[in-house]
């Protein structure tokens, strides 16, 4: 279950998150925060425009090497192929992160599930924390994206 700091932690992504409305399309508007083991928030970031290093890649450059051992919260499970940018899963990992709260699966993930990878390399992951919370923002975005996977 999600701790009070990390319920705070994600209400701060999902308004970061808000930072990236009309800029990151065909991405998905996304916020992350980053927390030591302590809790405290030592990185925070949003996926700015398309192209551009995702939320991930920003709140664990904040971070730095007060990651290690901590926490990430994320409004969207994070990416799993590697494109114009790295696979934010293997970022995560790298930078040692021990645990990962994520508000919504992304339906649109491709291969094996990100949540799933993260479980298989140690990572504990919870998933759909204030998720109602989080789809404020990201719904539009979803309802798109499954609307032209339809298609």
């Amino acid at each position: 279950m999600a701790s009070d700091l990390e319920l705070c932690a994600m209400r701060q992504a999902s308004t970061l998150a808000v930072l990236g409305l009309g800029t990151t399309s065909p991405n998905p508007p996304v916020g992350c925060v980053i927390l030591d083991q302590r809790g405290t928030v030592v990185g925070a970031g949003s996926l700015r425009r398309k192209g551009e290093p995702h939320a991930e890649a920003h709140a664990l450059d904040a971070a730095g090497g007060a990651a290690r051992g901590g926490t990430t919260v994320v409004t969207l499970e994070l990416c799993n192929h590697v494109g114009v940018t790295p696979a934010c899963r293997h970022e995560l990992i790298d930078a040692g992160i021990s645990r990962v709260v994520i508000a919504v699966i992304d339906p649109t993930s491709r291969g094996d599930g990100p949540a799933a990878m993260l479980i298989a390399a140690g990572i504990e992951v919870e998933t759909d924390v204030l998720r109602g919370e989080a789809l404020t923002v990201l719904e539009p975005w979803l309802t798109r994206r499954c609307a032209v996977g339809r298609s």
